[in-house]
C-alpha cells in the first residue's frame, strides 16, 4: 500500500513539474524588486535577472543606478508596498531636476508588467466564446470589443447591472445606427 501511494505522489510531483511555467528561476530573482531587500540584495540576483530580460540601457549603467539607490535608500523615505516604492524611485530627482534612476525604474516598471499567469487571457478568450455563438457569428471585431468592455467593466465599476444608472448622454449615444452598423 505504501508503495502504491509513494508511486503515485512521485507521478503527480512529475506531472506538477511538467505543468511549471519555464521562466520560474526569473520570478524567483524578483525578490529583489522588494524594498526591504533593495538594500541588502547582492548583484549576483540583480545580474540573473539583467541576463534573462532586454534592459533599456547597458548593464554598467543599470548597475551604478543600482548602487546609487542602495546608498541613497535610507534616505529616501520610501513604502515598503513595491509599487509605491518603484513610483517613488522613478519620481526622485537630482537638484537639477533630472530622474536619478530613469533606467533602473524602467526596466523594473517592464518586470512589474509581466503577467505571473495567462488566466487574464484565458477568461477574455473564454467570454469571447460564449459571446460570439453560431447565431451571432456576424458580430463585427468593434461590436464584440464593446460587448467585452460593458460586460467586464459593469463587474467591476459596478458589481451588477442593477446598480448602473445610464446618463442622459449615454442614452443618446445609445441607438440603432451604432448597433447595427456595418
Amino acid at each position: 500500500m505504501l508503495v502504491r501511494c509513494r508511486g503515485y505522489l512521485v507521478s503527480c510531483v512529475k506531472s506538477l513539474l511538467k505543468r511549471l511555467p519555464s521562466n520560474l528561476e526569473l520570478f524567483e530573482n524578483f525578490k529583489f524588486l522588494r524594498p526591504c531587500y533593495v538594500r541588502d540584495a547582492s548583484f549576483s540576483t540583480f545580474h540573473k535577472v539583467i541576463s534573462m530580460v532586454t534592459a533599456p540601457c547597458s548593464t554598467s549603467i543599470l548597475e551604478s543606478e543600482y548602487v546609487s539607490l542602495q546608498a541613497m535608500h535610507s534616505s529616501l523615505a520610501l513604502s515598503n508596498n513595491v509599487s509605491e516604492f518603484w513610483r517613488a524611485v522613478a519620481k526622485a530627482t537630482n537638484s537639477v531636476g533630472e530622474a536619478l534612476f530613469p533606467n533602473l525604474s524602467a526596466m523594473v516598471f517592464a518586470l512589474l508588467c509581466l503577467p505571473a499567469s495567462n488566466a487574464a487571457v484565458e477568461r477574455v478568450f473564454s467570454l469571447v466564446t460564449v459571446t460570439k455563438t453560431d447565431h451571432r457569428n456576424k458580430l463585427t471585431v468593434r461590436n464584440l470589443e464593446m460587448i467585452l468592455h460593458v460586460r467586464c467593466g459593469l463587474k467591476e465599476y459596478f458589481g451588477c447591472c442593477n446598480n448602473f444608472k445610464p446618463s442622459e448622454r449615454f442614452l443618446e449615444k445609445f441607438n440603432s445606427a451604432v448597433m447595427y452598423e456595418v
